[in-house]
Order: structure tokens, then sequence, then C-alpha cells
């Protein structure tokens, strides 16, 4: 698998990809990240729930941990904690996609300034989200 951490055991890349969802990547460029991988890896080395991601649409409320459960068998899980999570909103105000969350997310929406002030004091955030989606840095 390259290194991904998509398994219940270690499932960082897998809740780091859903916590971007609407802060900094869009829900097509998370199934064309969840395309790719299944594209560039062995089928046999990644867990069966990752071939369900490109089949689900918007409306099937991934962002929301009860439905994480059903289509993963378990709630991936990440490290970063709250000011980690609010500097990814500054990668998607950089790339102008801080509008796309999902309405009951809008009241937390931390400002823009908010934001790169939390990526300036936690640049791992921004380091994570290089690694696991480089192709969107390469376009």
């Amino acid at each position: 698998m390259k290194g991904l951490r998509l398994s219940k055991a270690d499932s960082f890349d897998i809740a780091l990809a859903l916590t971007c969802l609407g802060k900094a990547i869009t829900w097509h460029e998370f199934k064309e990240w969840s395309e790719k991988i299944i594209l560039e890896n062995d089928v046999d080395d990644l867990p069966e729930y990752f071939f369900e991601i490109p089949s689900l649409d918007v409306a099937s409320g991934l962002w929301k941990e009860d439905k994480r459960l059903g289509i993963f068998g378990f709630i991936p899980n990440h490290d970063l904690n709250d000011s980690e999570v609010t500097a990814l909103y500054a990668i998607g105000y950089e790339r102008r996609l801080a509008n796309l969350l999902q309405p009951e997310q809008a009241l937390n929406i931390p400002s823009e300034s908010e934001a790169i002030a939390a990526s300036e004091k936690n640049p791992r955030s921004r380091l994570e989200f290089e690694r696991v989606f480089e192709f969107l840095i390469a376009k």
C-alpha cells in the first residue's frame, strides 16, 4: 500500500482525508484520491471498504461519524489536535474551498486569519496534507 495508513489499527490517512473534506478538498477530489489509490496499489493490499468510496455520493453523509462506522466498520482516527485541524482550513482558504463545508459545520468555520495563524503554528498539518494529497499539489 505504499505506506498508506488505511486500516483499523492505523487509519491516519483515511481519517485525514475525511477531515479534509469540505475544509481543504472537495468531494470530487476525495473520490479522485480514492480512485488513484485503487489504481496504484495491489487490490489485495487495500481494505475492502476502500472499494466502496468511489461509488458513494455527497449525500452519503460520509462526514458524519455514524455513517463512517457503517461504511468502514470502524471510525477512522488521526492524532491531529484541534489547532492542527483548524490549520487545514488555511489550505482550503488558499485553494478557495472554505465555502464547501456541510451546513451543520458552517457555524464552526474559523476565519481565514484564524486558519492561517493555526497553520503557521502547526506546520505538520500542511506536511501531512501534502503527503496524502501529493497529486493535488502537482496539479
